[in-house]
This record gives C-alpha cells, structure tokens and sequence, in this order.
C-alpha cells in the first residue's frame, strides 16, 4: 500500500510540473508582446517649457563643483502607430543660471559661462537636442540616439529616459553627459592648456533633465 502511494505521489508531482511547463511558453510570449507595446500614445505633442527643466553640473579636477540650470525655449515631440518616438528640443543658453553660489560670485561665474570663454551665448543664444527612439522596455524606460548641437556645432549622442504619465501627460527624466570641447569649449581643459594644476576643469558636463510634454 506505501508503494502504491508512493507512485501515485510522485506521479501527481510529475504531472503537477509539466503542466508549470506547458505555462512558461505563454508567459514568455506575453512579455515580449509587452515590450514592443508603445509606451506613449500615438500623437503630436508640444514640450511643456514651463514645467520642464535642465540641470547641469561641472567639475573640476578637485572636488569642487558648480551647479545649475538651463531653460526651454521650445520643443515637440511625435509618436508613430509603431511607438517611434522622435523630438527635440531648443535651449536657451542665455538662461543658464548657477544655483550653488550667490551674490557677486554667482553673478560673476554666470556671466564666465555666458563668455566666449565657455558658450559664446552672444553668438550662439540656442543649444538644440534631437532624438529618435531605439527601443523600449516594458520597466518605462526608452533607449534614444540623436544629435546635440551647441554653438553650431553638432555631435551624435546616445541616452536613455524613464517615461512617466499622468492623465494625457507624460514626461521623461533623462541623464547624459557630453565632452564639452567637442563643442569648442576649451577653457582650462587639460587637452589644450598643460601645467593647471588645481584650477584643471574636467571635460565632461553632466545633464538630468526632465522634459514635459502635452
């Protein structure tokens, strides 16, 4: 009798996991049907300026840092039936604002970064980035490559974005970071100037931006 519960246990164990097998298949397709599911509606949409920021940091050889913002001066967006997203997005490089200093020394680094020395904003008033989606995953987040533009120069650049919705609205925290001489901005860098020391400051600019749309 023990042997014969024994076999009818097991069976039951056997049978209990080919059927957890027969499952996984269909569980595998339906997420892959989920992943190329559009995350944004199909549609025209206009970058909200307002509820919209940039944020960048600098740095320098040592631990010093400065931090700030940029605004928008315009941007669309367009989302095919196949869930392409393309966009971009105008700066206004007159608007860049430093948020770690105040007073004289805030009004002073400000209008350095405004100089020919850094942005040349005089000459050129608009930074510009433009993008097309590569692909999405279902966690939100999708895979962009385009173009950044500044001081009419222009380099490929790829990022990522975590998209967000609320109601008919959506917006995307991205982060990037660009080589600023890239763009002739050479002040104090240590590809073109030798011997800086302390006052070095690294290439790299960092970008976190949070694009609204509409």
């Amino acid at each position: 009798m023990k042997f014969k519960i024994f076999i009818i246990a097991a069976l039951s164990i056997f049978l209990l996991n080919c059927a957890k097998e027969r499952k996984k298949p269909a569980a595998d397709s339906n997420q892959s049907n989920n992943a190329t599911t559009p995350i944004i509606r199909e549609g025209s949409y206009t970058v909200n300026v307002d509820s919209s920021t940039v944020k960048w940091t600098g740095k320098e050889i040592t631990t010093d840092s400065h931090y700030g913002t940029l605004g928008l001066k315009q941007g669309a967006v367009v989302v095919s039936s196949a869930g392409i997203v393309r966009g971009n997005v105008v700066v206004d490089m007159n608007s860049i604002q430093c948020l770690d200093m105040s007073g004289r020394g805030k009004t002073k680094l400000e209008g350095h970064l405004r100089s020919d020395d850094f942005f040349g904003v005089q000459s050129y008033p608009e930074a510009a980035l433009s993008f097309t989606s590569l692909s999405a995953e279902t966690s939100g987040k999708i895979h962009f490559t385009g173009d950044l533009m500044i001081k009419n120069i222009t380099h490929p650049i790829t990022f990522s974005g975590l998209i967000h919705q609320s109601g008919n609205s959506y917006s995307a925290t991205i982060h990037f970071s660009f080589d600023r001489t890239l763009y002739d901005v050479k002040y104090r860098s240590g590809k073109y100037f030798k011997d800086l020391g302390d006052k070095l400051i690294l290439d790299d600019i960092d970008i976190v931006a949070e694009i609204a749309v509409y």
